[in-house]
């Protein structure tokens, strides 16, 4: 696809849940890198779950293309956890989070608002859509990578004992939570809880290695940084 400003190079695939998935990797991972532009966006519909898209969990085939994605340099834009599949059979409704969308690094400034639009369309998959810059913006452009830490690889005992001895340095126990009266002091727990994860994710989880350095990074995506809110609220009220 070929804007007033550069050239996108766009894929479609459909990967059969009861075929082999290899095929299909090396198929993609060969179209990639033959398109001849650093600006690529790949979708569809991949029987694969994760939870970097979405799913309630991760399989084998999801880990399979965790890493294809990883090797391609592709940034996974799904987000949050609203069903692209959602059908009913036999009385029965059946949901999951299978398609995806995904782009470069080189790319990613430049899309934006993914959503799941389930009233576009009759058939069993929702609708995706998500805005496209087709011009260069004024100004510094900011690289950005929706991923930084590698979850998966995670010391939780670490992460664990970090939370746990800055929550006690910093009075952030349950009892002391609740007896929050104002907004202002709500905010000021927020903040140190945000920086308490902050630094035992730091000290704790090892982070995703990158072939090009960026300006700026997120901590983390949307699926990471509810894993550590999870463990972290789980932590307080015990």
């Amino acid at each position: 696809m070929r804007t007033e400003a550069w050239d996108i190079g766009v894929v479609s695939v459909y990967l059969e849940g009861d075929k082999p998935l290899e095929p299909y990797v090396r198929w993609i991972r060969k179209i990639v890198r033959e398109l001849g532009t650093r600006k690529i966006l790949l979708g569809g519909d991949i029987n694969a779950w994760n939870v970097w898209w979405g799913s309630a969990k991760t399989d084998t085939r999801g880990e399979a293309m965790e890493g294809l994605m990883q090797e391609l340099g592709l940034e996974v834009l799904n987000r949050g956890s609203e069903p692209t599949f959602d059908t009913t059979r036999g009385g029965k409704r059946y949901t999951s989070c299978v398609d995806i969308t995904t782009c470069s690094v080189d790319l990613l400034g430049q899309i934006d608002n993914w959503r799941v639009a389930g009233d576009v369309t009759s058939s069993d998959h929702n609708t995706i859509l998500f805005d496209l810059k087709l011009s260069k913006a004024k100004g510094i452009d900011i690289q950005r990578t929706t991923r930084v830490y590698n979850t998966r690889k995670a010391n939780w005992s670490q992460f664990r004992e970090k939370l746990t001895q800055s929550w006690k340095n910093d009075k952030i126990t349950k009892s002391e939570v609740e007896k929050i009266v104002n907004k202002e002091e709500l905010e000021g727990r927020i903040t140190k809880l945000i920086e308490n994860i902050k630094t035992a994710s730091e000290e704790s989880i090892p982070k995703l290695s990158r072939k090009r350095k960026c300006i700026y990074k997120l901590l983390c995506n949307e699926k990471d940084k509810a894993i550590l809110i999870k463990v972290a609220i789980k932590d307080i009220v015990q």
